[in-house]
Parts: C-alpha cells; structure tokens; sequence
C-alpha cells in the first residue's frame, strides 16, 4: 500500500531489512531513488492546502477587517 501497485517501486525493496528500513533507504536517505517522488507529493500537498484553504480564509478575514474598518468599528 505505501508503494502502491509500481512493480517499479517494489524494484527498490531490499532483501533483510525491516519494512521500516527499507522505506527510510527508499525515501529519505541521501541517495534515495523516490526522493524526488516524496517531494513532489509533499509540495502538491502544500499547494493544495494554500490555494484550498489557507487563502480563502485569508481572504474572508482581509474583507470582515475592511468591512469594519469601513464601518469605523476598528
């Protein structure tokens, strides 16, 4: 599940070491050859959460500020 159905991926799976071991050596040690793949997916993960939540939000509060402001409230 972590690696999906990739045989490609399955390719990387080292014989005696942990599932634990062998994620790490994959996906974060120096070298790792789905390094590049993590990031991506962490920086689509970022993205997301910007454009989909944080800046919504961050919109609405810039307008109830201008809206009270406006109304000399603030």
């Amino acid at each position: 599940m972590i690696f999906g159905g990739l045989l490609l991926y399955w390719s990387f799976l080292k014989r005696g070491l942990s599932l634990v071991q062998n994620i790490d050596s994959i996906l974060f040690e120096k070298n790792a050859p789905l390094k590049f793949v993590l990031f991506v997916a962490m920086q689509i993960c970022v993205d997301f959460w910007l454009i989909e939540i944080a800046y919504p939000i961050v919109w609405i509060i810039t307008t109830i500020l201008m809206i009270l402001y406006h109304k000399k409230i603030l």
